[in-house]
């Protein structure tokens, strides 16, 4: 009761009139004084309350007036006529707000903080793909972007995906997809998990994700960012293949040296 009372006042309803208008929805045509009782709001309040709902368009009253009966609007008609009115608010908005646009600077770097917000743009970004998609992510945040990347796919779009995780489970079914397979070791460096997005050559979302908390990124379609995280993913996905292919091999040597391969100062 209390999350659908909170849900219907961000529809422009108060406390009062979203606590008649539920009751109004359980118990069907009710006359002020019925559901005064059973709603707990002052009879003095309950009717101007329900006059409000009418007036809202959430619900419709009788003619005859003694007793006056009220009654709600079905559930879907309501939905549909506010995803109208949304519908038309939004554009009403975007079209003053068109008058006013700058673009964007996208050669500054610009911070994106917080886990939602983060995931938001990467939808986004994934969302306005037209040629080629390179990221890093952990399973851990993957099925935030999954449907994106799954569509893209069905518009013969393969993202290319370096998957991390650290029980090493790589569950996702995606036609390219990387296991990193050395997340302990990367923990060692970075504590805790991050995520880089390249779109078409053309922009970059990458940052950190310490947890679903303190996250933030930067994005940006600052040539050399772009350039230096698109290479970054590409050569990732080049070793990881690379140590694939040795250790399939039966040259013992090679096997070894694929297992300290993160040892960039030893001795070659």
């Amino acid at each position: 009761m209390e999350k659908i009372i909170l849900l219907l006042k961000s529809l422009e309803l108060n406390d009062s009139e979203a606590k008649v208008y539920v009751e109004l929805l359980k118990n069907g045509p009710s006359t002020g004084y019925q559901i005064s009782k059973i709603s707990g709001v002052a009879r003095s309040k309950v009717y101007a309350v329900l006059e409000n709902l009418v007036r809202k368009n959430f619900s419709i009253c009788s003619k005859s007036e003694n007793p006056k009966y009220y009654t709600c609007i079905p559930v879907k008609e309501l939905i549909s006529k506010k995803k109208d009115n949304y519908n038309s608010l939004l554009e009403e908005i975007e079209s003053e707000l068109l008058e006013y646009d700058k673009s964007i600077n996208m050669d500054f770097i610009w911070h994106i903080k917080g886990y939602n917000n983060i995931f938001d743009k990467c939808r986004e970004i994934i969302k306005n793909t037209k040629k080629e998609l390179f990221i890093q992510i952990w399973r851990e945040d993957i099925d935030e972007i999954f449907d994106g990347l799954k569509l893209l796919e069905s518009k013969k779009i393969d993202p290319m995906v370096i998957l991390y995780s650290a029980g090493q489970k790589y569950d996702v079914d995606l036609n390219i997809l990387y296991k990193h397979g050395f997340e302990s070791e990367k923990l060692k460096d970075i504590p805790g998990r991050w995520v880089t997005i390249v779109s078409d050559s053309n922009e970059v979302l990458f940052g950190c994700i310490e947890n679903n908390k303190i996250c933030e990124v930067i994005w940006t379609q600052n040539y050399a960012m772009v350039f230096m995280a698109k290479e970054y993913v590409k050569h990732d996905a080049y070793c990881l293949k690379l140590i694939k292919s040795v250790n399939n091999s039966d040259n013992e040597e090679l096997k070894k040296s694929a297992g300290n391969i993160r040892d960039i100062f030893e001795k070659m």
